[in-house]
């Protein structure tokens, strides 16, 4: 069993003291990815992900998965985060209300990484390189509350089977309908 940790994912968010930054706990097992939490000190909330259970959220008093309640993703923004993926973000723009993460940076938007899946604000995610410490391990959660998650090309990602620190394309949808639509868009000449 090895543990991963992420300490402050969201560094930027948390130079500037905004509420998106998070820690990230990751555990695999013969590489395999077990679980993952994300924990958002500012709100005093965490979304979970345990193999074979699903996904969860709760706060600081929840110390068991009956404390917690089961968690899901919600489909409907039409609202795409890029990250590293310029042509990407072009032929999503057309058609989506896309943005990049980091060049389009607006405090006022009081983004979540990933976690406004969950919250319906988000549809979904896209990027030529993320590391899977963070975006990957969140992937996971997503994927465990009915999202989807492939290759820019919409194969399957061994990144839950053989999980480690390196980078990989990701796209991220809120559900298996948005996740095609998205793949559409970026496939598109």
């Amino acid at each position: 069993t090895k543990v991963w940790l992420d300490p402050i994912d969201g560094t930027y968010l948390y130079q500037q003291q905004r509420s998106g930054w998070q820690i990230i706990l990751s555990i695999t097992r013969d590489a395999r990815l077990m679980a993952v939490i994300c924990y958002l000190p500012m709100s005093g909330r965490f979304n979970l992900a345990v193999r074979g259970c699903g996904a969860f959220t709760g706060g600081r008093d929840c110390r068991t998965l009956n404390d917690m309640q089961p968690l899901a993703t919600r489909a409907g923004s039409g609202v795409c985060v890029v990250y590293q993926a310029p042509a990407e973000l072009a032929k999503l723009r057309r058609s989506w209300n896309a943005f990049d993460i980091v060049a389009d940076d607006d405090p006022q938007r009081d983004f979540e990484n990933l976690n406004d899946l969950f919250s319906g604000r988000l549809d979904g995610f896209v990027s030529q390189s993320c590391d899977l410490l963070d975006w990957g391990a969140l992937g996971y959660i997503v994927a465990n509350a009915g999202g989807m998650v492939s290759g820019l090309d919409g194969k399957p990602l061994d990144i839950f089977e053989n999980f480690s620190a390196r980078s990989s394309p990701i796209l991220v949808g809120s559900s298996p309908a948005v996740h095609e639509r998205l793949l559409a868009t970026i496939k598109k000449a």
